[in-house]
């Protein structure tokens, strides 16, 4: 039976029919991301560990935990309902928001204060979220005074322009 050159050709045109099929749709089934990655996984925890010591975030001499993670959820729904893979595509030099992130942890096992420090591939810090206990003594400070702070760290650290 397996001797038949019939056998043979048939399955010699749909191996190639399947390997044209797959080369054709492979793109669209399976895209492909161009992405710059830039900054190590070193390099976002050191930059991580000087930046909340500079800053006086989460706790003194934490243990780390270091992801280069992707937003699936932003994914799946530009891809499927908003514009589709290009429109996902173009996020990835928008200036905004990035799909992409590295995620450094900073914490020390047990204890609640910990801070998460987010990064660009490319680097460049994208915010951090800090916990803190809820019996913390932090310094009381007025509303005026509060939001005068919060508009001078917004200029001059992060570089944002409020006018």
């Amino acid at each position: 039976m397996t001797t038949k050159p019939l056998l043979w050709i048939v399955a010699s045109v749909i191996a190639v029919l399947s390997a044209t099929f797959a080369y054709s749709f492979f793109s669209k089934v399976f895209p492909i991301i161009d992405l710059d990655i830039s900054m190590t996984r070193e390099a976002a925890l050191m930059d991580a560990r000087q930046l909340a010591a500079d800053k006086n975030w989460g706790p003194s001499n934490p243990e780390s935990a270091v992801s280069f993670s992707v937003d699936r959820r932003a994914q799946t729904f530009i891809e499927l309902e908003a514009g589709g893979v290009e429109s996902f595509r173009a996020l990835l030099n928008d200036e905004i928001y990035t799909p992409y992130s590295w995620r450094v942890r900073l914490f020390t096992e047990g204890e609640v204060n910990e801070v998460n420090i987010y990064y660009r591939p490319n680097g460049r810090l994208l915010g951090f979220a800090e916990r803190i206990p809820e019996d913390a003594e932090r310094p009381n400070i007025d509303s005026k005074n509060a939001r005068a702070l919060a508009e001078q760290s917004a200029r001059d650290f992060w570089a944002i322009d409020l006018m």
